[in-house]
């Protein structure tokens, strides 16, 4: 059994010129974390529109000025059909479309900073989504993502069975500087301000160093060599050095974000 699920360890993730990609794998609390409240929002959403649905009748019947209480009984067992097949339903598209759209994310992962990525590093595409979300079913056998939290326990990068079928893992998130310092009441609101613009500042920083580390390789020699460049100036980096190395200390520049 894989004792590091409770864990953030390590992966890493070869890239086409052999430099590694090193991402902290998300461990069994926060994955069960954002399940949990993403969990919360399905429950709501569906809740919601079972009432929505409740009150269009009660509203038609009123306008038409006609008793609903001979038919209430078969309302009520159509009602409650409706909310179980939504609830069986609606977590494949609410997981898939999500992270699909929101870069590995759902509202619950985004609350416990967790992300999914492809297994080469790459972002999900629609097919590994789509995958890793179909497989949900199985994963939730017999009850309780049962069947998920074993496969998470034994597989060597903590992946569920969906995750195992989509080439997809999932990776904890660093966390950012702003929270912190609000959370502990040690930063004044300018300075909490500035915290928050830099880090989202570095957030966008590292995405644009990631894309250019995973795509370089795809690049015309001289378009490499100008983003290389221009990326190291935008970190204070020499220019006066080979490309190799330019994008050693990018690479190191990115793992220090």
């Amino acid at each position: 059994m894989n004792r590091e699920v409770f864990h953030e360890a390590q992966v890493r993730i070869p890239t086409p010129e052999q430099v590694f990609l090193e991402y902290p794998l998300a461990g069994v609390a926060r994955r069960a974390l954002a399940t949990l409240l993403d969990s919360i929002v399905i429950f709501a959403g569906a809740l919601v529109l079972v009432l929505l649905t409740a009150l269009l009748i009660v509203s038609i019947s009123a306008a038409i000025k006609e008793d609903i209480a001979p038919w209430m009984e078969s309302w009520l067992l159509a009602l409650f059909i409706a909310y179980s097949v939504l609830l069986l339903v609606a977590p494949l598209f609410y997981f898939g479309i999500y992270e699909y759209y929101w870069n590995g994310q759902t509202p619950g992962k985004r609350a416990a900073g967790i992300r999914v990525i492809r297994a080469n590093g790459l972002a999900l595409d629609r097919t590994s989504a789509a995958l890793r979300n179909l497989f949900r079913i199985v994963d939730l056998l017999p009850s309780s993502y049962l069947v998920g939290i074993w496969s998470v326990m034994l597989s060597g990068r903590q992946q569920r069975i969906g995750d195992l079928v989509a080439g997809t893992i999932v990776i904890a998130l660093p966390k950012r500087r702003a929270p912190a310092a609000i959370a502990e009441g040690t930063a004044s609101f300018s300075t909490g301000a500035q915290l928050m613009f830099e880090g989202r500042r570095a957030e966008r920083e590292r995405w644009m160093l990631e894309q250019y580390l995973r795509r370089r390789g795809e690049f015309e020699p001289a378009a490499r060599i100008r983003i290389a460049r221009m990326l190291a100036g935008r970190h204070g980096i020499t220019l006066a050095q080979a490309t190799v190395q330019l994008e050693q200390q990018l690479y190191e520049r990115f793992t220090s974000l």
